[in-house]
């Protein structure tokens, strides 16, 4: 499969302090989503991601370790592929949480 790109829109000023270590855990990320493809095959429901995500939160909250981060944010992903969550949507209109009033 050729590489894929993301692109940050040339209209928004990002710094390259934020960006490059951005583009670097998506690289972190998709490294393990390739190996995890490889270990465990497809996304499957029946692999309760959305729990397994609050395991690697609360691990990450006890260790600050950044490992708990990446899967935290590969089992986001899968969560999204094969939902635990029977409410599953998306409505990107949806309020913030930790914003409230903004």
């Amino acid at each position: 499969m050729p590489d894929r790109l993301i692109s940050i829109p040339y209209d928004i000023c990002v710094s390259a302090l934020t960006y490059r270590p951005f583009f670097t855990f998506l690289q972190l990320t998709a490294n393990r989503i390739a190996v995890g493809h490889l270990r465990y095959g497809p996304p499957n429901r029946r692999k309760k991601y959305m729990t397994r995500l609050k395991l690697e939160l609360e691990a990450y909250e006890n260790t600050g370790n950044m490992e708990h981060l990446l899967n935290i944010s590969n089992y986001a992903f899968l969560e999204s592929e094969a939902p635990q969550n029977h409410k599953f949507h998306f409505d990107p209109n949806v309020d913030s949480v930790t914003r409230k009033g903004t």
